[in-house]
């Protein structure tokens, strides 16, 4: 099935008037007295949001870039975590099936045409209801929704980190042709007969390389039983919907900047030059391993 504009309009306003109505749910909690917490960040970002509930209700509703004199690449982040009723659970669950759904559509549409003709398209569509500027990542990323009794959390700022993964020379060549399919642009074009030029040997160091270039804060669940799960880099608070209490479960109390930042345990394999192989899908080349002589 392929998707056509009045099917990612339709889909984004479906989604637009249910992140609408999760942000109002979630002020009206303010007021009965459930439990939020939140890292406010940079204040500029924020006109009128101050508690963890109106910081919440913010950064759910953001579908677009609105950054105040920003230059429309930032995501905005609100770690924190909020005690919700089972209704308020259920509507976020909800939102993010509807996330899936417009992704579903826009990406559909977006990829009947070349990479800038795709774009383009994409955001004339949304333009009719006033989504020019739509945010693709705001408009993915899941709220996190613990509906279970949990215990404690565990929080923690993790230093910024990077995502090194193996990619195999078709899989290369697919993502190429993908970005030019009509064959016209001749820095895609080098690009392939570079990655053609490879032997074997060097085909199997070539690696996808994804920088995250902001401290994140992550979330371990602790339960009854003595067990625990990793919820996630919360890049928005998690909804905690625990039996119907109006408090969070104890949880690390962080500061608003990660003045300590834990270190990530450096990969082995991260072995990775300054510049890309293929710039256009971020692939280095790993360094080739030296193993050690016996003596």
């Amino acid at each position: 099935m392929s998707f056509q504009a009045s099917d990612v309009i339709e889909r984004y306003k479906t989604l637009e008037h249910n992140c609408a109505e999760l942000g109002t749910n979630i002020l009206s909690l303010e007021t009965n007295g459930w439990q939020g917490w939140a890292i406010r960040g940079e204040s500029d970002l924020w006109d009128g949001g101050k508690t963890p509930h109106q910081l919440a209700a913010n950064v759910y509703q953001c579908l677009e870039y609105v950054m105040h004199g920003g230059s429309g690449r930032e995501t905005w982040k609100v770690p924190g975590l909020l005690a919700v009723p089972k209704e308020i659970a259920l509507l976020a669950k909800e939102v993010n099936k509807l996330k899936v759904l417009f992704n579903e559509a826009a990406i559909d549409y977006r990829d009947q045409y070349n990479a800038v003709e795709g774009r383009q398209h994409l955001r004339e569509a949304l333009a009719r209801v006033g989504a020019s500027r739509v945010h693709m990542k705001h408009c993915s990323r899941n709220i996190v929704v613990v509906d279970d009794d949990i215990q404690a959390i565990s929080l923690s700022w993790q230093k910024a980190k990077r995502s090194i993964t193996k990619i195999t020379a078709e899989e290369c060549e697919e993502k190429l042709r993908k970005i030019d399919p009509d064959e016209q642009d001749g820095g895609i074009d080098a690009q392939l007969n570079l990655l053609e030029s490879l032997s074997k040997e060097e085909q199997s160091r070539l690696r996808v390389v994804q920088n995250q270039s902001n401290p994140s804060v992550k979330a371990l669940a602790y339960w009854p039983n003595g067990s625990k799960t990793h919820m996630g880099y919360l890049s928005m608070p998690a909804l905690i919907c625990n039996d119907g209490a109006k408090h969070l479960p104890e949880f690390t109390q962080l500061p608003d900047t990660p003045s300590t930042i834990q270190r990530l345990r450096k990969r082995s394999d991260a072995r990775i030059g300054e510049n890309p192989l293929l710039p256009a899908i971020r692939v280095f080349l790993i360094e080739k391993r030296i193993e050690p002589t016996s003596k």
